[in-house]
């Protein structure tokens, strides 16, 4: 059974109502796809009660970014979560979408609870975007406090994003289970997005640039086991194709400088196709 709310005394009304036993939170910024289904139905098969948050967070944006024209879809939202309810066929489990009615719901009137994402939110995404990250870790402290989740699911393709987030619970020292799932793709291989609706056809071929360098990367390093060649790819790559915001290898534990192939590793990148700026990640194992 599907729920809508749009304030937080509704919400938790339901909740009471429902006496759910576990709740699993899928936070998004609404514009679903089945990235997003993936998450709802991996918490539907782990918990009594599936809250999707949908709210388009404006403390992440900097001034000239696409927060007015983002894409918002808030009634083919909910089909979709009907759809995959329905899929399902599970009737025992319920989801609630909480669509906050406006910015204040969650950012009430004197709100100062604001947290820095520190060092590593500085660093790939955090360098085209100095204070997103700050606004991510700040909304979903926020949510986590309002919502009060058992487990919360994020996608992996937003792997900085999903790290800073793991980090910052441990810090503020929150009691939930965090979950990241596979990066869900088109059948070409472009990682799904919100923001691959901006795209052309053509567009979206010439961003699969990204996804077929870092399957490039990938076996270098399965194959050769040397950071230093991997790094001189790199390097080479940012000099030919312009189109890189960035290309990196990093610890995939906690992002910071990968110093050797005895932990498991991250590459990560940022491609520019017109204004938009796509991302993606591949975890590599060398063994």
């Amino acid at each position: 059974m599907l729920y809508f709310c749009s304030t937080l005394e509704e919400y938790k009304n339901l909740k009471s109502k429902l006496k759910s036993k576990k709740v699993g939170l899928v936070p998004t910024m609404g514009n679903l796809h089945e990235g997003h289904m993936s998450l709802v139905e991996r918490s539907l098969s782990q918990n009594d009660l599936t809250v999707v948050s949908i709210f388009v967070n404006p403390t992440q944006f900097a001034r000239g970014e696409d927060f007015d024209t983002y894409p918002r879809s808030l009634e083919q939202d909910l089909q979709k979560i009907e759809k995959k309810l329905a899929k399902l066929g599970d009737n025992n489990k319920s989801v609630i979408a909480f669509a906050p009615k406006n910015d204040e719901e969650v950012y009430p009137k004197g709100f100062s609870e604001h947290i820095k994402a520190g060092k590593l939110g500085k660093i790939l995404e955090g360098e085209l975007r100095p204070e997103h990250f700050d606004g991510v870790v700040t909304v979903v402290k926020r949510l986590f406090t309002m919502l009060a989740p058992d487990n919360a699911y994020f996608g992996k393709k937003d792997f900085q994003q999903f790290t800073l987030i793991k980090l910052m619970t441990e810090k503020e020292g929150l009691k939930l289970n965090l979950e990241g799932l596979q990066t869900v793709r088109e059948s070409s291989g472009l990682a799904m997005s919100s923001r691959n609706g901006y795209l052309s056809k053509d567009e979206k071929e010439l961003g699969l640039n990204l996804y077929k360098k870092l399957k490039e990367l990938e076996q270098l390093l399965k194959k050769e086991k040397s950071i230093e060649l991997a790094r001189d790819q790199i390097k080479k790559t940012l000099k030919e194709d312009s189109s890189f915001n960035y290309l990196d290898i990093r610890n995939a534990n906690d992002l910071t400088e990968l110093k050797d192939l005895s932990v498991p590793v991250v590459i990560l990148g940022n491609y520019q196709v017109n204004k938009v700026r796509l991302i993606d990640n591949m975890e590599v194992e060398v063994k």
